[in-house]
């Protein structure tokens, strides 16, 4: 069984977060299309999580690997607007 590293941003649930998925919702339990915005909000997934949004940001994060050291950097300049939290995980 392998591990592996992940780096994913995260956008915390404030009153945006909390009105988009209210929208979300609405727009699912009637049949109605999910408007683009909010869809591009919740990055094209169902917002299931309510602690926030996880957020891809694979274009920000680069290996690194220096005199027997080897990880992660990320570009804080390349993330999202409204990102608050970097969070790091392996998983099996």
């Amino acid at each position: 069984m392998g591990m592996s590293t992940h780096v994913v941003a995260f956008r915390e649930a404030d009153l945006k977060f909390k009105e988009m998925k209210k929208i979300w919702e609405m727009c699912d339990s009637n049949d109605i299309v999910i408007p683009d915005e909010v869809d591009a909000y919740f990055d094209g997934e169902w917002p299931k999580n309510m602690e926030g949004v996880e957020i891809n940001i694979n274009e920000a994060v680069s290996e690194y690997n220096f005199n027997c050291q080897q990880g992660f950097q990320v570009d804080l300049s390349k993330l999202p607007k409204g990102v608050r939290t970097i969070r790091v995980y392996n998983s099996y």
